[in-house]
């Protein structure tokens, strides 16, 4: 069942979710990232919401992003800050960021995010 499934454009990123996994891709930079991401944050409740239900047992969020706008870079962190309570209630969370091996500000980004929101959250080479 699909809660939420975005088509990515030149500015906004694909966003896929459903009772497995979350994720968002591509370059992240609308004009309004309030009014694009309040979809995403609507569908983390939907998400959190089945987690304390146990209607789910399992689930990865997965961030595989080509650019980051800052202003949308606000909106992010904010949606690893939501994550990171939510995995300390169901610690069977995934959390993966994924960056091309070249790409050192994308690595180290995730690796900051991860650090500053304390959520337990891969930072991987995309493959």
């Amino acid at each position: 069942m699909n809660i939420l499934n975005i088509e990515g454009t030149i500015s906004t990123p694909a966003i896929s979710v459903d009772e497995i996994s979350f994720v968002l891709s591509g370059e992240t930079r609308p004009e309004n990232p309030k009014k694009f991401y309040e979809a995403v944050f609507s569908s983390l409740e939907q998400i959190h919401s089945k987690l304390t239900n146990e209607a789910i047992s399992n689930y990865k969020f997965l961030f595989d992003f080509e650019y980051i706008s800052t202003s949308s870079l606000v909106m992010i962190k904010k949606l690893l800050m939501e994550l990171s309570k939510l995995q300390k209630d169901h610690p069977f969370i995934s959390v993966e960021w994924r960056y091309y091996e070249m790409d050192e500000d994308m690595q180290m980004l995730g690796e900051e995010l991860a650090e500053i929101t304390g959520l337990n959250m891969d930072v991987l080479i995309r493959s």
